[in-house]
Order: structure tokens, then C-alpha cells, then sequence
């Protein structure tokens, strides 16, 4: 590999983004009475400090049952991460009974997850942070 083949690598690598990002990895969804679904957020921030707490986000939700903690938390950092630096919220859960999420994981595309999902996207909805979408 030439010099010029190394600049040219390093100049398809964004490093910069319009915002900046806060990640939060102790989040917990209540979705039942005595369940809580575990989460991590990539949160944008905007650079204008006055604006910071005023603005409103869509979201990006990765609902799955594969861990984020785990194996997929290096993909994880570098996607979710890319998205929140373009003004996303990036929210990754674990569905219930798995990874650090309370309950028993039943079966996939069962009626607990469907329900469980929904009620991601209603607590989604109800964060100050968020613009509905």
C-alpha cells in the first residue's frame, strides 16, 4: 500500500460530526410491573451548551436479544454512535430475559416481545428528549 493510499483511507473515516454524543449504558425500560428492560443510549448533544436540554430527537431503536454488553457492543459503539453524532437518539435493548434484561426469554417474535416492544416505543415517546418519530 502507497502513501497516497493511506491518505486516502484516513479521508473516508469521519471523525467529526455536527454533534457530539453522551452514552448512558445503565438504562432500565419498566415494561411490566416487576420488569425492566436494560438499555443503552447514544445520546446527541448538541455543541451549542444553551441549547443542550431544548432540543428533540427521533430515535433509533436496535431491540434484539443478543447481549449489548457482549459481542455486539464493539458494532454497537461504532453504528450507534455514527448515528447519534447525526443528531439520533440510538437506543439498544435487550429484549426481556436476556442479556441484562429482567424476566424469561419465551420465543422469538412472540406476543411478550411484541408487547414489550410496544411499550419501548411509548416510553420512547414519553422522554423529554424525544420528538415522537
Amino acid at each position: 500500500m502507497t502513501s497516497s493510499s493511506n491518505e486516502n483511507i484516513h479521508q473516508k473515516i469521519r471523525n467529526e460530526f455536527p454533534y457530539d454524543v453522551k452514552k448512558l449504558t445503565e438504562i432500565s425500560i419498566p415494561v411490566d410491573k416487576n420488569i425492566k428492560l436494560a438499555a443503552t443510549i447514544w445520546m446527541p448533544q448538541n455543541k451549542n451548551v444553551q441549547l443542550i436540554n431544548e432540543e428533540k430527537f427521533a430515535t433509533i431503536l436496535e431491540y434484539i436479544p443478543y447481549r449489548k454488553a457482549d459481542w455486539t457492543s464493539a458494532r454497537d459503539e461504532i453504528r450507534l454512535k455514527y448515528f447519534s453524532g447525526f443528531g439520533y437518539v440510538s437506543l439498544r435493548v435487550d429484549i426481556r430475559g436476556t442479556g441484562n434484561s429482567q424476566g424469561i426469554f419465551d420465543d422469538e417474535y412472540s406476543e411478550q416481545e411484541l408487547s414489550d416492544g410496544l411499550k419501548i416505543l411509548e416510553w420512547i415517546q414519553n422522554q423529554t428528549w424525544s420528538n415522537g418519530k
